[in-house]
């Protein structure tokens, strides 16, 4: 026994340690460190604490069995996702943490939409190094104002949007970024004693007033989250959230169009678009029509996009597919769920659900038969009368639609906007205009705006399809939104500039898709309207194209972009570092930090540098040696900085990492270390480039 577990330890160990092919990008020089290990640091309801009270509730009721799969799920959501004193955690932006704010309500059942909340936010969580822990920050403060003004009482009630405290935060850091160079005065009471904390960010300036369109704050937000969405991407060429996470963190790196994406853009079409895929998550019988949709959505968008006719056959499949799946799509249109679908492809799972006519995904799939009908797809008209039948019984008087029929309020954004959606890139002779129209008026009505975040247990899907559907159908409602939301786009902002996940709606649906990657996917789709890219921002009609241009009258400002470096330059500094490796390694003060590189699939420490170049890295009492030259920029980068930790004194060190990192193509990231290492170190090597 013992000999067996011994060689799955060499050989995990051997796992650990063995370079990853196939990957284009890694992690970056940075990895978020919290101070605490309080809620907001580990996400979804997978985790090994959320299995121990699932696994606690099942044994205190074992005769108490859901009658649904669905039911149960809702079960565990409500009790565990909960159970944090109906409390809300919430980022702080680019002050960096989460705070919380806490229901007066006793109770989950007692709560209602009228309930408020105490409107002071204590903070659960901080990330190591951010502005709000350097400038003395602590977990357990209690922040009950902002810049010389006390935060207002925060209200419960759905469609207001959240007003109080988050809305209060957020509109006071846009404003210190935007007219304060960065100085945010938090208001903080700390035990009995009160104190003004002066945090200081970086000074980027504000959000323009078209923003994201001439916006360069917004545009590098979205490079930032771009990198982060490669650096997490895996081998597979998955986020590590099955086919729905991935696809939507596809459209956002396909919207983007720089051409350093196109390997990650490619891998993602090769995990979405294979058979195994395909056979493992959407046609074994247990598929769900989710997966359908979005993967449908994604690839036509890669279509129309690049042109690319390898997709074709994979878009018709899951046309076909989702139309073998669609309940009653030839009887008469009388039958209760005409042209509707469920969760799942097998409509006898879903039987056993009691989950019928569901709207919001119906929607759904009418949207993705829309783009894929624009790629050429053969879409049969009789099923898309059926579905536009039933998206039109499902409109509710005022434009709204629930979850599986009419509606109105809370919970009408993800109907609304995909319908919106779905009518609206269909090909011209299959649009319904009238329902479009009543559609939008749900939507484009700013009462409507604030409930966007709160929809069955899914917070934030919503807002990158009601942009969408705005942005198609109505520009100045478009703007109205992003001008509504522009507090919650700040607060989404981390330290490092890609998002941090909200917890607004128990975020069950949110949890299950990977809230890291649908965050920055969601954002990163709102801030790609301004490079039009996609054919949902652009579908080649020449009429829209004059409405855009004539909306930016200016020019978009030209981005920072990274800059090519001189011959021999890289060389140079790669001698530089080396020779300080070597050094402390003959003295043995080598800081044995840990660290990512593309080399290993395992967090490894540099335990030895030798003055030919190679170095040694260890994990789990293994060893391999790389050479420093045959690392990637970024490896190089991030090993520079653990050197530039261990030795904060030596500005230099800062300012190669920046070096690095625009070599690299991060003309951002580089810009922050060369502002640590200050500007005559900086402007030395900027002059290594051309």
């Amino acid at each position: 026994m013992r000999s067996l577990i011994h060689c799955m330890l060499i050989l995990l160990l051997a796992v650990a340690i063995t370079p990853a092919h196939g990957q284009a990008w890694r992690n970056e020089p940075t990895s978020v460190e919290y101070v605490s290990d309080t809620w907001g640091t580990k996400w979804g309801v997978d985790s090994e604490a959320t299995n121990k009270k699932k696994a606690a509730l099942v044994a205190a009721n074992p005769d108490k069995k859901p009658t649904s799969m669905r039911k149960q799920y809702m079960t565990y959501t409500k009790i565990v996702l909960h159970a944090r004193d109906l409390s809300i955690h919430v980022p702080m932006g680019p002050i960096g943490g989460f705070v919380r704010v806490k229901s007066d309500a006793k109770n989950l059942e007692k709560l209602s939409d009228k309930d408020h909340t105490c409107p002071d936010l204590t903070v659960v969580n901080l990330i190591k190094k951010a502005p709000g822990h350097k400038c003395g920050l602590k977990i357990g403060d209690v922040i009950y104002g902002v810049n010389g003004k006390s935060f207002t009482r925060m209200d419960w009630d759905v469609n207001a949007g959240r007003k109080g405290s988050f809305r209060d935060l957020g509109t006071a850091i846009e404003d210190s970024e935007a007219n304060k160079n960065g100085l945010v005065e938090l208001m903080v009471r700390r035990g009995t004693a009160t104190t003004v904390i002066k945090v200081q960010l970086p000074q980027i300036g504000g959000l323009s007033k078209t923003y994201p369109f001439n916006c360069p704050k917004s545009m590098t937000y979205y490079d930032e989250i771009c990198d982060h969405l490669a650096s997490t991407q895996k081998s597979n060429g998955s986020f590590g959230t099955g086919i729905i996470g991935s696809s939507v963190a596809g459209l956002a790196l396909l919207g983007h169009g720089g051409s350093k994406y196109r390997r990650n853009i490619e891998s993602v079409v090769d995990y979405v678009g294979r058979t195994e895929t395909m056979k493992a998550g959407c046609y074994a019988g247990f598929g769900t029509t989710w997966q359908i949709m979005y993967q449908g959505v994604f690839l036509a968008e890669y279509y129309l996009v690049t042109g690319n006719k390898r997709v074709l056959p994979v878009i018709q499949h899951l046309a076909d597919v989702a139309g073998a799946s669609m309940y009653n799509r030839m009887e008469n249109k009388s039958g209760a769920y005409y042209g509707t679908f469920g969760h799942y492809i097998n409509p006898d799972m879903d039987a056993q659900e009691t989950v019928y006519k569901m709207s919001v995904i119906t929607a759904g799939i009418a949207w993705s038969w829309a783009l894929a009908s624009q790629a050429g797809a053969d879409v049969p008209i009789e099923n898309w009368e059926a579905i536009t039948y039933h998206i039109n019984r499902a409109t509710g008087n005022n434009g709204g639609m629930g979850y599986c029929g009419p509606g109105g309020g809370s919970g009408s954004h993800p109907g609304v906007s995909n319908s919106m959606l779905a009518l609206s890139c269909a090909p011209k002779d299959r649009r319904h205009d009238g329902n479009l129209k009543k559609l939008r008026g749900f939507l484009a009505n700013e009462d409507n705006f604030g409930s966007v975040m709160i929809n069955h247990g899914v917070s934030v899907t919503p807002f990158y399809t009601t942009s969408l559907a705005l942005y198609r159908t109505d520009k100045r409602a478009y703007r109205d939104f992003m001008d509504y939301w522009k507090w919650y786009i700040t607060l989404t902002r981390g330290p490092d500039n890609y998002a941090l996940y909200w917890d607004m709606s128990g975020g069950g649906g949110d949890c299950k898709l990977g809230v890291d990657t649908l965050m920055n996917a969601a954002i990163g789709i709102m801030m790609g309207a301004a490079n039009g890219r996609l054919f949902m921002y652009n579908d080649g009609d020449k009429s829209k194209k004059a409405t855009v241009a004539k909306r930016s009258k200016k020019p978009m400002p030209a981005v920072v972009r990274a800059k090519k470096p001189k011959a021999n330059s890289i060389a140079a500094i790669d001698a530089k570092v080396l020779k300080k490796l070597a050094a402390l390694t003959e003295t043995g003060t080598l800081p044995r930090m840990p660290i990512r590189i593309s080399k290993t699939r395992a967090t490894v420490a540099l335990v030895k540098a030798s003055k030919d170049g190679t170095l040694t890295f260890s994990a789990g009492g293994k060893e391999a040696d790389f050479k420093f030259t045959e690392l990637t920029l970024r490896d190089r980068a991030t090993i520079t900085l653990a050197l530039a930790k261990a030795e904060p004194e030596k500005k230099a060190l800062r300012g190669i990492v920046g070096f690095y990192m625009e070599c690299a193509g991060s003309a951002s990231r580089a810009q922050k270390y060369y502002d640590q290492a200050g500007p005559d170190i900086a402007a030395k090597l900027r002059a290594l480039f051309e």
